[in-house]
């Protein structure tokens, strides 16, 4: 009686533990990477294995659409993606949350908190006013 109660515990134990193992987590390092994957992620090579692994393939995600991107847009990806890997979980949702909500406004809203922008900060050109780049 006392050992089938053990060994009902213990495989009850072992059926809850193995729950908590992820079936399959991708390698994420680095060197675990494409050669595209690295080549378009270079900015955030020095940061990479400081960020978590939700981060890493929120990342990865990004840089499978960089192929996609118009010259401009692949030019601004790199010089933001430095800023985004160095900028706390914390921050980074709250600039994902004001992104849905940008991208869900009206462009007559779009346009008037853009011209808001620019009489706020003269010295910045409206062609450089801030727009909510994809992370």
């Amino acid at each position: 009686m006392a050992r089938k109660l053990i060994i009902l515990v213990l495989s009850s134990a072992l059926v809850l533990f193995a729950t908590f193992i992820p079936a399959h987590e991708p390698n994420m390092h680095w060197d675990g990477l494409t050669q595209e994957q690295q080549s378009i992620l270079e900015p955030a090579h020095a940061n990479w294995e400081r960020l978590s692994l939700k981060r890493r393939q929120r990342l990865i995600n990004a840089a499978k659409h960089y192929p996609k991107l118009n010259a401009q847009q692949q030019q601004r990806f790199k010089r933001n993606i430095v800023l985004w890997s160095r900028l706390p979980s914390a921050e980074q949702d709250r600039a994902r949350k004001n992104y849905k909500k940008w991208h869900h406004l009206p462009n007559e809203k779009k346009e008037a908190i853009k011209s808001h922008w620019t009489e706020q900060h003269p010295a910045t050109p409206a062609s450089t006013a801030p727009t909510p780049a994809t992370p």
